[in-house]
Order: C-alpha cells, then structure tokens, then sequence
C-alpha cells in the first residue's frame, strides 16, 4: 500500500437504510404414516386451510406441500392411495408471532387430534426481517460529530 491520498468525486446523494420486522414466518411439519397416509394428510391439509382463512382471511401466503409424495409423483391431484408415509409441510407468512404461533398450535393440535394422527410433528416460528434503502440529497444531510458519551443524553 502507497500513501498516496486517491481523491474521488463526492456523491450527490449518500445511502440510507433502515430495517424492520416484516412478518413472521411459520412452518410446521406432520409426518403421516399408516393406511390411508396420503388421504388423511389432505384431510388435516383442508382443515388447516380452513381455520386459517376463517382466522386470519388477511394472511399474505401460505404452502402446503406433501412431503415424500409431491416429490415422488409431483402432483397433490395424484392418485396417492399406495402411499404408506407422507409428510404434511404447512409453511405460513403470518402479520405478528402470536399469530404464527397459533397456526403451529394448530399444525400440533391435528397432530393429537385430527384426521392426520400418526408419527411426529414439529414446528417453528422465525422472524423476517425487511430492509429498506434510500438515496438522501447530500445538502439535506447535516454534518456532525457525536462522541459516545454525549449519546446517552
């Protein structure tokens, strides 16, 4: 490295960012095995689906993917009805966490009562952070110095 001082032009507008929780983000996973896997699977898909548009009709998205069996024959609409293991995968973009809690409390509730039963659940809730950028005109930014003890004041 040179000490040479490399002078470059100053930009008309300098960068802002700011960030902040977006959504929640839920999934929850039902392993379904026994007879009649892939149609009790669907069963406890439908009410799933049922209780979260009549809950939260506002909800952004929600994917609802058979787990084992869209993979293997591609489509939910197939003709599943050999299929001895399916995992039902219920993934949620929810406005707050205590709504994404309710959907996973929901996801465990068909786990203990529903028309799924069966092998095992899980489920999780994440937040999503959003960041936001913009450009500010230099001259509307002013130029100070702030030391950090003068921050707590």
């Amino acid at each position: 490295r040179s000490n040479e001082r490399l002078d470059y032009p100053s930009a008309d507008a300098l960068l802002a960012s700011g960030q902040g929780e977006l959504a929640q983000r839920l999934a929850g996973l039902q392993r379904v095995a026994q007879a009649r896997a892939a149609a009790r699977a669907r069963a406890a898909a439908g009410v799933l689906k049922a209780w979260l548009d009549q809950d939260f009709p506002d909800s952004p998205d929600h994917l609802i993917e058979f787990i084992g069996h869209d993979a293997a024959v591609g489509s939910p609409a197939a003709d599943v009805s050999g299929t001895g293991q399916v995992r039902l995968r219920f993934a949620a973009r929810m406005r707050d966490r205590d709504a994404a809690r309710w959907v996973g409390r929901a996801v465990e509730s068909l786990y203990l009562n529903g028309p799924a039963g069966g092998g095992g659940v899980s489920h999780s809730a994440t937040e999503i952070i959003a960041i936001a950028s913009a450009l500010i005109p230099r001259d509307q930014v002013p130029a100070e110095v702030v030391f950090g003890e003068q921050l707590c004041d």
